[in-house]
């Protein structure tokens, strides 16, 4: 498995935001607002069923993450997640805990970038 780099990173992609901004307009703010908070309550879920043993329900959340992030051109995160998928499918569980807490900083991360369109 290939772990993403932090010199390979790219937070968000301004092209996908750019787009929706045009398709939105004034509701953009909102979708972004959603955003952020929906994503700190899924991984706070996904963080949950983590420690709960409950892989069916993390995998649920890391998915629905990955989908809303790739939505908002949050290109990191939703690679992150992807990898996280992979993982709890796989059930390989030594590397679960590393991959939430990128999860965590990359989520955080780009909830500050987003800030702006706020």
């Amino acid at each position: 498995m290939h772990m993403i780099g932090q010199s390979e990173m790219q937070h968000l992609d301004n092209e996908v935001l750019d787009e929706l901004q045009d398709i939105m307009g004034k509701d953009f703010s909102l979708l972004i607002s959603t955003f952020v908070s929906d994503s700190l309550h899924r991984f706070e879920s996904m963080r949950d069923h983590w420690v709960a043993g409950d892989m069916v329900a993390l995998s649920r959340d890391v998915h629905s993450l990955k989908g809303s992030s790739s939505n908002v051109g949050a290109v990191s995160l939703s690679e992150f997640c992807q990898q996280l998928e992979v993982q709890v499918k796989a059930g390989e569980m030594d590397s679960i805990e590393m991959i939430l807490d990128m999860i965590g900083k990359e989520r955080s991360t780009v909830c500050q970038l987003m800030e702006v369109f706020l």
